[in-house]
């Protein structure tokens, strides 16, 4: 999800900044009519879906472990 949210976030807010030098991307080419609006929108979209990735992931590394069985020690003289 990271990595979406992450490609996500670079094509909106670049087609949003291109759309001021006459450019576009043939992805969103259909959306130029509602640019820079639409490429803020999936910017942001983008750092959203960023969000939620982060806040999953972070959520699954705190859970904690289940606990292993202890290894049986050597008696000691």
């Amino acid at each position: 999800m990271l990595r979406a949210g992450i490609f996500v976030t670079l094509i909106g807010f670049a087609s949003a900044v291109l759309y001021f030098a006459d450019i576009h991307f043939r992805l969103l080419a259909w959306a130029d009519d509602m640019q820079p609006a639409f490429g803020f929108i999936v910017g942001a979209a983008g750092l959203a879906a960023l969000g939620i990735g982060y806040a999953v992931g972070k959520r699954k590394n705190t859970e904690a472990p289940q606990a292993a069985a202890p290894l049986p020690q050597a008696p000691q003289n």
